[in-house]
């Protein structure tokens, strides 16, 4: 690779990036969650974290699917027995992406938040886990 095919690359990602911040078209959305995925650049992954509570991504399938189906390809999520997407237990997620999900925390739907449905603790966590909770250091 050439440093014009670095700076070629670099700038391409930093506009999708900049376009899936700015944009409320659903196909867009899915579009940009999509080659974002594929683009692989880890600064992908707090945007489209960013977008998990927004109306848009909650109320439209197709568009939380391509966002948490993004955040899978980056080994945030994974799709649960249910069928549903979930964060991966936090032992598994990279500290940057622990920070992300913490400075989130408030935002967060908490069905995203249910990680360990098939072997629950007795005491839940502060978001009403049972289990492992990904940003919760009360079950480490």
């Amino acid at each position: 690779m050439t440093t014009l095919d670095h700076l070629h690359e670099y700038t391409l990602v930093d506009a999708m990036l900049d376009a899936f911040g700015r944009t409320d078209d659903p196909q867009r959305l899915v579009m940009l969650a999509d080659a974002l995925s594929v683009a692989q650049d880890r600064r992908a992954i707090f945007p489209l974290l960013r977008r998990l509570n927004e109306r848009l991504v909650l109320r439209n399938e197709d568009v939380e699917h391509a966002v948490c189906a993004a955040l899978t390809t980056f080994g945030v999520m994974e799709r649960a027995s249910s069928g549903r997407y979930r964060f991966v237990p936090r032992r598994r997620l990279a500290p940057d992406v622990i920070a992300a999900i913490t400075h989130l925390d408030a935002r967060m739907p908490l069905r995203y938040l249910i990680v360990a449905e098939d072997a629950p603790s007795r005491v839940p966590c502060r978001h009403g886990n049972h289990g492992e909770c990904p940003y919760c250091h009360e079950h480490e």
